[in-house]
């Protein structure tokens, strides 16, 4: 039995509320997927028509509901089952009224390990790192294995990957953030935890939450399952346990280039390399950045030169603000994240456009100048990856002349 029919079997003929399409394209691919298993949907989200632009016309025939600008508590009565977006908190008064009705409420992950045997699924989640670790280990695996990566890729929905899929890969190596791991019931058979440290404190009660959150990934293993953590070279350990030669790995290791927008090297001009680390959401993975930074150019912090700051989501800056003491300069964006960031020698910009610009005024041949916010992106910018993109964009500018 194929995918889409064993989907059909499940979906056909329900009705199907999506709640949150969401603005980075993932909802779309959702939607494809249960159009093709013959459910009825009813899409849902607080976000004006305005905001979603072409996509609504682009998705609409007939057989699709919008309800937006508002979510109703009428849809998810109506509603057979409820398909939660990542985005949406597990708490949302919507969610807890569809289950107080014994709506079943389920996300694209779950869906996704339903129909999918969970001995061909690698999970990979963590506070930092969890996109590279993800892309590193398929890669070194494609040599010898057939490998779909799925994950938290902007435009990319899992489900939609497994609409046209003619042949079952050996493995899917699954990126999890923990949005995706938020009531699931399953966990994969091999497990990759790269780190855990605070985030997303301004959805999450405690680092306690956000922890047991993470947890999921390994909670409902068994005897026979396997899970790694807490080893920067996680991906070449794993590799290497399910056979992958060292020689294999070292020529993948030389051809493998790092996702967008995760410390991402974007070159180098009269002398000063210039780094995009957008995707640094909190703190912690702002700190992690520095050090790897450090590490890779060989330098010392008094040739970093950081643009940092952002929307807070409740997360402590002591020890970030202890961190940057030691740098060149730093300059802070708007926000209350760059609020809580205690540094006397902290400069000020209006725009991003404008950090660059005094970044490239500060920095000498040697320098490296890091984008690493330590912060949230939706007070400025649609998301952290349009947030990269207009950073790459003024970086060009920069080097021609033109900020």
């Amino acid at each position: 039995m194929n995918l889409l029919t064993k989907a059909k079997r499940v979906f056909e003929g329900k009705k199907i509320l999506i709640a949150g399409l969401g603005l980075q394209g993932g909802g779309e691919g959702v939607v494809k997927f249960f159009l093709k298993a013959g459910a009825g949907l009813t899409i849902t989200d607080l976000r004006p028509a305005r905001d979603f632009g072409p996509l609504i016309k682009k998705l609409s025939n007939g057989k699709i509901k919008f309800v937006l600008g508002r979510h109703r508590f009428s849809d998810f009565k109506q509603a057979d089952i409820i398909i939660k977006n990542p985005a949406m908190p597990a708490n949302s008064p919507y969610i807890r009224y569809a289950k107080r009705l014994g709506k079943e409420v389920l996300s694209e992950t779950q869906i996704f390990f339903n129909l999918i045997p969970r001995e061909k699924i690698i999970g990979v989640t963590g506070t930092k790192g969890k996109t590279t670790t993800a892309a590193l280990l398929a890669h070194l695996l494609g040599s010898r294995f057939k490998v779909r990566l799925i994950g938290n890729i902007p435009g990319y929905s899992a489900l939609e990957s497994l609409i046209n899929l003619k042949k079952m890969p050996d493995f899917f190596v699954y990126e999890l953030s923990s949005f995706n791991l938020e009531g699931m019931e399953t966990s994969p058979r091999y497990a990759i935890i790269t780190n855990i440290f605070p985030d997303h404190l301004n959805r999450y009660h405690n680092f306690n939450e956000y922890k047991k959150t993470k947890e999921n990934i390994f909670r409902y293993q068994t005897r026979g399952d396997f899970l790694w953590s807490g080893k920067s070279d996680v991906a070449v350990k794993v590799a290497s346990f399910l056979g992958i030669g060292s020689q294999d790995i070292k020529k993948r290791l030389k051809s493998f280039r790092s996702a967008e927008g995760r410390t991402e090297y974007l070159g180098e001009f009269k002398g000063i390399r210039v780094v995009n680390d957008t995707t640094a959401t909190n703190p912690g993975a702002a700190i992690f950045s520095l050090h790897e930074v450090e590490k890779s150019f060989k330098i010392g912090p008094s040739r970093v030169i950081l643009i940092a700051g952002g929307e807070d989501k409740k997360l402590n800056y002591a020890e970030f603000s202890k961190k940057i003491r030691g740098l060149k300069k730093v300059i802070l964006l708007p926000g209350g994240a760059s609020d809580k960031i205690h540094f006397f020698k902290a400069l000020r910009a209006g725009s991003l456009e404008e950090g660059v610009k005094m970044a490239f005024g500060f920095a000498k041949k040697g320098d490296v100048i890091l984008f690493s916010p330590g912060a949230s992106s939706f007070n400025m910018f649609k998301n952290e990856f349009d947030r990269g993109r207009i950073f790459k964009k003024a970086v060009f500018r920069a080097k021609k002349g033109l900020l």
